[in-house]
């Protein structure tokens, strides 16, 4: 089920255990909850990894569309993500294009600051 899936997600994160979290989300991404997927996220955006950030993405939205603050959250750890890769330009470039200057919320201000 997804609450024990986000156990164990929660629980590798909490011990380091980044690599086992990062395979069970390859194995596991359609399976997760919203906060799972926020914890797995953040693990992409600190190694700079777009591609699953990606997935992660497309995985929030399916498990439940009407979730802005994940959404958000996940945008912003995407652009975290492009600045750890050497992609300064392009975070500028999507930071710009969502306006957050007009509509984004807390976590859009708080990732902005950075």
């Amino acid at each position: 089920s997804a609450e024990i899936l986000g156990v164990q997600v929660t629980a590798l994160s909490e011990m380091d255990r980044e690599g086992e979290l990062l395979v069970l989300a390859a194995e596991r991404l359609a399976n997760m909850n919203s906060a799972s997927l926020s914890l797995v996220g953040q693990v992409a955006s600190k190694e700079g990894n777009l591609v699953l950030l990606k997935q992660i993405s497309d995985a929030a939205l399916a498990f439940d569309p009407e979730d802005e603050e994940t959404t958000e959250l996940l945008a912003g750890l995407r652009w975290d993500a492009l600045v750890r890769a050497g992609q300064q330009e392009a975070a500028v470039k999507d930071v710009l294009a969502a306006k957050v200057h007009e509509s984004g919320g807390l976590i859009s201000a708080c990732f902005c600051r950075r």
